[in-house]
Parts: structure tokens; sequence; C-alpha cells
């Protein structure tokens, strides 16, 4: 278990701390000219943040912390948990949103039919939580962090369950290894054990944050320990497929411990499908990949069969590992029109 320590303790590089810290910066501009109290008649309006949405019923929390709930004036639209909102009190000590703020950002995932679905606003990250337990599908890492590219938000990749080091160490070891060759901070906790969690507490604060990942992987634990006085559904993995329970049926958004700030919690799914995307867009995605695409013959090239591909460059340079050029072209061939 000493080494489950050590791994734990691992520092993000200037590069990874310089993208939280702008990420960070673009949040606090948002808020940091709150919108003031201001008296109409006999009312109130005030500001508040949707933290849960089940049909009518809306609870939303005010900047000192007092979840209230509230119901929606006429034709104000639909909100999801995330928005910024501003409400006034009833009579029935009770509350009625009246208006809703610009959005910073929205943050969608696309069902079964291939529609997409607005789940949350104002996201600054993405955290992705990795797991040994269950076992993640060809891809689905990469298709978080092309989601999170695509939507302008900062991704943050979470290894979970390093308990288990012991047993998966060439699972740690083959993440460690693959996205190296990136930017985006690559961080290791567990709910069991008791590893340092100030660096992701540092990364969460003064932000709200989605934790995304399939079921069974540990995001409602780790909600668990970042927000104690949540009620968070936690289930075992099944005894015979190692797959996770959907603890999480509905999106809910629950306030940090120790530090300002959010984190919401989705529910868990196995695949990650991307929208009706572009291969260019597809391609940018990939973020160590940009710095070549330039060099390809063809100004069309795939990067998938044809010849002088500029990948092939980064990957014989040692820029671009083997595993993302590879889970590329899995994306590829299932998300081409």
């Amino acid at each position: 278990m000493a080494l489950c320590k050590i791994m734990s303790k691992r520092k993000l590089t200037k590069q990874q701390i310089s993208r939280i810290e702008q990420a960070r910066a673009k949040q606090l501009s948002h808020l940091e000219n709150p919108l003031p109290i201001h008296e109409t008649g006999e009312s109130q309006q005030q500001l508040g943040l949707v933290v849960s949405y089940f049909g009518r019923e809306t609870k939303i929390e005010t900047p000192e912390g007092r979840v209230i709930s509230c119901r929606l004036r006429q034709n104000l639209g639909n909100l999801v948990v995330g928005d910024l909102i501003t409400w006034e009190a009833d009579q029935e000590d009770n509350g009625v949103i009246t208006a809703r703020r610009p959005r910073t950002s929205e943050f969608f995932r696309v069902d079964k039919r291939g529609q997409t679905k607005l789940i949350a606003a104002n996201i600054a990250q993405v955290i992705i939580v990795i797991a040994p337990e269950p076992t993640p599908p060809e891809g689905l890492l990469d298709s978080y962090l092309v989601a999170a590219e695509l939507l302008a938000l900062t991704p943050i990749i979470l290894l979970n369950k390093v308990d288990l080091t012991e047993h998966y160490f060439e699972f740690f070891q083959l993440y460690e290894d693959i996205y190296r060759s990136t930017s985006y901070p690559l961080l290791r906790t567990s709910a069991l054990e008791d590893p340092e969690m100030g660096q992701l507490k540092n990364i969460l604060a003064d932000k709200t944050s989605v934790l995304v990942g399939p079921s069974g992987t540990g995001k409602s634990s780790l909600i668990s320990r970042l927000s104690p006085h949540s009620s968070v559904g936690i289930g075992p993995l099944g005894a015979k497929s190692r797959l996770g329970t959907h603890t999480t049926s509905t999106t809910q958004l629950y306030r940090l411990q120790d530090v300002t700030g959010h984190i919401l919690d989705s529910p868990g799914i196995r695949e990650f499908g991307l929208w009706n995307i572009k291969p260019e867009q597809l391609q940018k995605g990939f973020i160590e990949f940009r710095d070549f695409l330039e060099l390809c013959q063809f100004s069309n090239c795939t990067h998938t069969h044809e010849p002088n591909c500029g990948l092939q460059i980064g990957l014989e340079q040692g820029k671009i590992h083997p595993k993302r050029l590879e889970n590329y072209r899995l994306l590829f061939s299932k998300y081409k029109k």
C-alpha cells in the first residue's frame, strides 16, 4: 500500500496548473459581480443557484447556503442544475423563480436516439472518473475528453480506487503512460483509504464541476467525502458482472465542504455518445494532434489509412501515444457520417 501513497502525491505540471487557473479566472469573473438584492414593493429579488430539478419541483441554494423549494414563473423556460436565477419569497416560506441569468456554459449528453439533452449549466470543468473495476469500455475516456474540448470545459482525469493498485498496477501505469503526452491533470484518489485529497479540493475550489464516468467507478463515494452532508446513494459492484449499479438517477448539485464550490453528480453511463460532430472536430478534440495536423500530405486526411499522415510523425517523435491514435480511429469509425 506504500505505492498508493506515493502515487497520490503526484504533482501537477506548470502547464496543467496554468490551465486550471485560467478556468478558475473565467469562472470567478462571471461571479465577481453578483446580482444585488433589490426591493420590488414588499418583495425582494435575490440571487440563487439551481441545485436540483424534478419536474415542477425546483430547489435552489442561496449565497448563504440555505436550500429552498421554488416554483417557476410562467414562460420562464426550462431550467437545469447549475443555472443562476433570481427569486423572491412567497407567503408560504418557499420561493418563486422570476428569471434566469445568462449561462457561461452548457453541458450536454446524447441519448440512445441520438438526441442531445442539456443536463447542466455554468459548469467550469469535467472530472472524468475512471477505475480498474469496472473495466472502462474502449475509447470511453477519450470520448469524454473530446466532448469537454468541444464544450470548452476543462477536463481533469481522475484515476480512482488506488487502494487496488497492488492488483491493478498495470492498469494505473498504462493510463499514466497514455496521458503523459497531454496537458490534462491526472490525479489518483481512493474513497476507502485516505490519500491526500488536498490537490483535488484545490482543483474544485471556486468552481462548479461535474463528475462523469461509468457506474461503479466510485463517483458517489467521492462526493460523500467531498460533501459529507450530502445524501448520496452508494452501491457495490455486481458480484458476477463486476459492473456498477446505478445509484444516481437524477442530476444533483452538492455544496463542497472546506472549500467554496459545487460538484455535480450525473447518472452513471457505460458509454458516452458524442453528438453528430464533423471529422475535423473529432481530431481537434485530441489536443496533442493539433501540432501535427498541418503536416499531413492531404488536406482531407482522416488519419486512418492515408500515406504521409502528420500524426504518424507525432507518433514517431513520441508526442502521440499509439493508444490515443488507436482510440481516435475507433471513435472516427463510430461517428463518421
